[in-house]
């Protein structure tokens, strides 16, 4: 079975934006779980904006209309 991302890399990155603090084993699980969340709803939105122009096929267009908002959407 095949790694969905790999975790040293994950880790050494939050480490290094994240100085001086003690970080949970489990984060990196949970940061690699809030993008897949963040890239699925941002996919959904452009999928429905797409639609909404009467196209089927998802453009660059139709991502950068909804950009801004997944990221208001999901910024903490």
């Amino acid at each position: 079975m095949t790694k969905p991302y790999p975790r040293r890399t994950l880790k050494t990155i939050l480490k290094a934006h994240i100085p001086r603090r003690r970080l949970a084993k489990n984060l990196d699980v949970l940061v690699y779980l809030d993008y897949l969340l963040f890239l699925s709803t941002f996919i959904r939105a452009a999928t429905l904006e797409a639609r909404q122009m009467n196209e089927k096929i998802l453009r660059a267009q139709h991502l950068h209309k909804t950009l801004q908002s997944s990221l208001d959407r999901f910024r903490g």
